[in-house]
C-alpha cells in the first residue's frame, strides 16, 4: 500500500521517506475497510460501495475465497498484533475477540520464530513510546492504538478467516540491503504460522443423503463467533489445545447433535494435524420461524456477533447457558 523514496545508497538504514501511506486518493487504506462495529448489511457490493478501488478489490477477494489463517506486513514496529484493531465504541477497554486465545496462540507462534521480534532487541530503533517494547513481541492491537476499518478485524468479522498483522521493521522503510536480513528472521516465522492452519478442527456438514450444505453454522458452544461453511459444506475453526462441544445448524434443517472433540497439545512446536468432524443435518418440520432468525443469505456474512436485534440461533441451538441470560435480558437495539 506504501511507495517508499530510497536514500543515497550510503544513508542509515532509516533515512527513507514514505512518499505516503495512502494511496493516489490520499485515502489510507488499513483505515478503509467496513467499521466492524457499525457495519452490519449482507451484501458485498454495499459494503464495498464508496471505498477505494484497491480495497473493494481486497474485500471481493477475501470473500470469495475460502482462506483460513493470513497476514499483512507492515513497517515501523517489530510486533505481531492480533484483533481487535479497534475498541467498541462507548469501551474504554480494550474489547477482545472470542478467539482470542487462539490469536495469541497465532501470533506467539510467529512471533517465538524471530528472534528480534521475540526478544525485542530492536526495540531501541523503534519511535520512543510507541514502538514497543512488547512483551514475547505481541500485541493486542486495541491495546496499542485504536484503528477503525482495518484490514485484519475485517477478516475477522466477515469472513472464517483469522488475520494478524506484522510489523517487522523499526524502520518504516528500510534499505534494500537489509532485505536479506528481513527474510533471514522472518522466514521460519511465517514457515510456522502457516502450519498452524492445521489446528483446531474442521470437516463438512451435509444433509441426509450425504449432500453437502452450504451456509451452515458451526458454532463451539460458549464461543460467540459462528463459522459458516463453503459453497462445498466445509468448516474449519482454529482452536487452541483443550476441550470443546460443537453444534451445526443450517436453515431448514435441525440442529445436529453436539459433538466433543479435544485438541491436544502441539508436540515440538508443531500443531496437530486437524480434528476431522462429520455433520449431518436431518430436515426440519417446516413451522414459523421467530422473527429474530435471519435467513440464509446473511448466515455467512454475521460474523462475530449479528446486529444486537438479531440473532441467528433458533431456540433449539441455544444452548441452556445461552437461553437463561438470554430469558434475562431483552437485547438492546441500535
Amino acid at each position: 500500500f506504501e511507495i517508499s523514496n530510497f536514500s543515497p545508497q550510503n544513508a542509515s538504514p532509516c533515512t527513507h521517506r514514505s512518499r505516503a501511506r495512502k494511496n493516489f486518493n490520499r485515502v489510507d487504506l488499513n483505515r478503509n475497510f467496513p467499521n466492524v462495529w457499525s457495519e452490519n448489511v449482507n451484501n458485498i457490493q454495499l459494503l464495498a460501495k464508496g471505498r477505494q478501488v484497491e480495497t473493494q478489490a481486497m474485500m471481493t477477494w477475501i470473500m470469495t475465497n475460502p482462506f483460513v489463517i493470513s497476514a499483512n506486513f507492515h513497517g515501523g514496529a517489530v510486533v505481531a498484533n492480533y484483533p481487535w484493531d479497534s475498541k467498541k465504541p462507548g469501551q474504554e477497554k480494550v474489547f477482545l475477540t472470542a478467539d482470542t486465545t487462539s490469536f495469541r496462540e497465532l501470533a506467539l507462534t510467529y512471533s517465538k520464530y524471530n528472534p528480534t521480534m521475540f526478544h525485542q532487541s530492536t526495540a531501541n530503533r523503534c519511535f520512543p513510546g510507541f514502538g514497543g517494547p512488547f512483551k514475547n513481541g505481541i500485541t493486542n492491537g486495541a491495546a496499542w492504538y485504536d484503528v477503525k476499518g482495518s484490514m485484519q478485524d475485517f477478516n475477522y468479522k466477515f469472513t472464517n478467516c483469522m488475520e494478524i498483522t506484522l510489523e517487522v521493521s523499526c524502520c518504516k522503510h528500510p534499505h534494500p540491503q537489509e532485505l536479506p536480513e528481513f527474510w533471514k528472521n522472518n522466514m521460519y516465522s511465517i514457515l510456522h504460522f502457516t502450519s498452524m492452519a492445521h489446528m483446531g478442527i474442521k470437516g463438512v456438514v451435509v444433509d441426509e443423503n450425504g449432500g453437502r450444505i452450504s451456509n451452515a453454522l458451526v458454532k463451539v458452544i460458549g464461543n460467540a463467533k459462528f463459522v459458516t461453511t463453503s459453497k462445498r459444506g466445509e468448516f474449519w475453526k482454529l482452536l487452541s489445545p483443550g476441550n470443546y462441544t460443537l453444534r451445526a445448524i443450517a436453515d431448514g434443517y435441525n440442529a445436529s447433535d453436539p459433538i466433543s472433540v479435544y485438541i491436544p497439545e502441539r508436540r515440538d512446536g508443531v500443531p496437530s494435524a486437524a480434528d476431522i468432524k462429520r455433520f449431518q443435518l436431518k430436515s426440519a418440520t417446516p413451522s414459523p420461524r421467530s422473527a429474530n432468525f435471519l435467513p440464509s443469505p446473511l448466515l455467512k456474512l454475521c460474523g462475530i456477533q449479528c446486529p444486537s436485534q438479531t440473532t441467528v440461533v433458533t431456540d433449539q441451538f441455544v444452548d441452556s447457558t445461552e437461553r437463561t441470560a438470554k430469558n434475562k435480558e431483552e437485547p438492546k437495539k441500535t
